[in-house]
């Protein structure tokens, strides 16, 4: 699947993909980080990485594709031990198939975007924590953990108050020594993200976290014109103060965002209330649709077909996911009751989109999300099949089915 997306992509630096390239090709040829965009504007990760293969290999955009997509099949399989260790064999056989058969998972996978590298931190972190908690000696594991997600904040910054909010959690259940808690876990964690906020310092002096482009999606996310997410009309404040610095920029647009919130409270929140359903949208924008804007009806050709049945697979695939995890937890109370390990886990999902909500939600976002709604989903497949419960699936469909409308607030204003 991850190779049929690849071969359907009508090119693989689509949207942001473009802007890490560039900077690749900056490090590579004149040894400085940088953009059209800025000198930090973008978070550092993925950058990087195209970089140190372009360095290695020479600048091969197919081999970067390659990698990812090598890195794509690894989540799989980590997404499968994982639930293999949380639930059982047959629920990580479930979530194989299903992170395999994930068309969003496969669509992003050559990209040259950061989704697919900050899917596998964010498995090979977790997993890293289950194996340690398995095996306690191995320190290692713990230690591949607080790098993977350290270096996932490189690529989203929006990570760091929630992995905060998570090693909260873990250091009140006891779960790690003070000491292995603290050396090989936090530390690790938080050089990464001190470390080039570090170099930002130097370079602006003045304080910036990983990236300046927080200010922008901050504002788009908090103006009058748009209603919480991209959309058609965000264009018309993305070249404001276009003869300001890149750090007055993301200032400036900071103070209009809370100029706007302090004199339109209603609005702003009812952009709040709209973000998390534009973020779990059940159609439309779903992984963007990179193929399926490709398709062009009337066309009968072979490839032109194969984008129609791919974007289709996008959905199925996506409300197979969807409906299945909200399955899981109308039934399993008890179970996440007592289940550490899917506490974490929907600490993180929440932790997630409630950081998102400051800023701007979009359908793309919630590709960090699929590997844990992969997980609780495989064990509401599983649990389906062997003791059906249609009331409770009634229930997920009716949630399945609210998520499908992105504008509550305009239905009730209809009405």
């Amino acid at each position: 699947m991850r190779l049929l997306s690849w071969w359907l992509l009508p090119l693989t630096l689509a949207e942001d993909a473009s802007c890490y390239h560039e900077i690749a090709l900056n490090l590579l040829e004149k040894g400085k980080f940088f953009g059209s965009e800025g000198i930090a504007y973008r978070p550092p990760l993925q950058p990087f990485f195209i970089f140190f293969i372009y360095k290695i290999f020479g600048q091969k955009i197919f081999l970067v594709s390659l990698i990812q997509i090598a890195l794509s099949l690894l989540s799989a399989v980590l997404i499968w031990q994982i639930t293999s260790a949380v639930f059982d064999r047959k629920a990580g056989i479930m979530a194989l198939v299903l992170s395999l058969f994930s068309f969003d998972l496969a669509l992003f996978a050559p990209v040259l975007m950061s989704e697919t590298l900050v899917v596998f931190l964010l498995t090979l972190g977790f997993w890293g924590l289950v194996r340690f908690n398995l095996s306690p000696k191995e320190r290692v594991f713990l230690l591949v953990s607080g790098l993977s997600w350290g270096m996932a904040v490189l690529a989203k910054p929006v990570f760091f108050p929630v992995f905060l909010l998570i090693f909260f959690c873990i250091k009140k259940e006891k779960v790690f020594t003070d000491r292995q808690f603290l050396f090989f876990l936090c530390l690790p964690f938080i050089l990464p993200a001190f470390l080039w906020s570090a170099r930002n310092l130097f370079v602006f002096q003045k304080p910036v976290f990983i990236s300046t482009n927080s200010g922008l999606n901050f504002y788009i996310g908090n103006n009058p014109y748009s209603r919480g997410t991209y959309d058609k009309n965000t264009e018309k404040i993305l070249f404001l103060f276009s003869d300001k610095s890149e750090i007055e920029r993301s200032d400036l647009y900071f103070k209009e965002g809370i100029k706007f919130i302090l004199s339109n409270p209603q609005k702003a929140l009812a952009n709040v209330l709209r973000k998390p359903f534009y973020l779990m949208a059940t159609f439309g924008g779903s992984a963007e649709g990179l193929i399926v804007r490709e398709f062009e009806f009337g066309e009968w050709s072979f490839k032109n077909l194969l984008r129609g049945v791919f974007g289709s697979g996008q959905l199925v695939s996506y409300w197979l996911v969807l409906l299945s995890s909200l399955y899981f937890l109308a039934t399993s109370f008890a179970i996440i009751k007592h289940n550490f390990w899917l506490r974490i886990f929907l600490l993180f999902m929440a932790g997630y989109i409630f950081s998102l909500l400051p800023f701007f939600t979009f359908p793309r976002f919630r590709i960090p999300l699929l590997p844990f709604l992969i997980i609780l989903g495989s064990f509401g497949i599983k649990s389906f099949l062997i003791k059906p419960d249609f009331k409770k699936l009634g229930f997920a469909i009716i949630i399945f089915c609210c998520l499908t409308i992105r504008d509550w607030l305009k239905i009730a204003w209809l009405l």
